[in-house]
């Protein structure tokens, strides 16, 4: 899916493939520093606030929700 979406940004938009890989790096990076999410008891959560659940996992936000 992202190897597609590269090569429709570069024959169709090349201008903006720059900006479409800044976005991925970002992305990559972000899931390396989180916890995984696998096996995870999510019914248990559903009390916790977004953000305790963000910090608990070390998942961080390009954008505040």
């Amino acid at each position: 899916m992202i190897a597609r979406n590269l090569l429709k940004s570069a024959g169709y938009d090349i201008e903006s493939s720059a900006e479409y890989m800044d976005a991925i790096a970002q992305g990559w990076l972000m899931a390396r520093q989180a916890k995984p999410l696998f096996g995870i008891d999510w019914k248990s959560l559903w009390s916790t606030s977004l953000n305790e659940v963000r910090d608990g996992f070390n998942i961080k936000s390009s954008f505040n929700l």
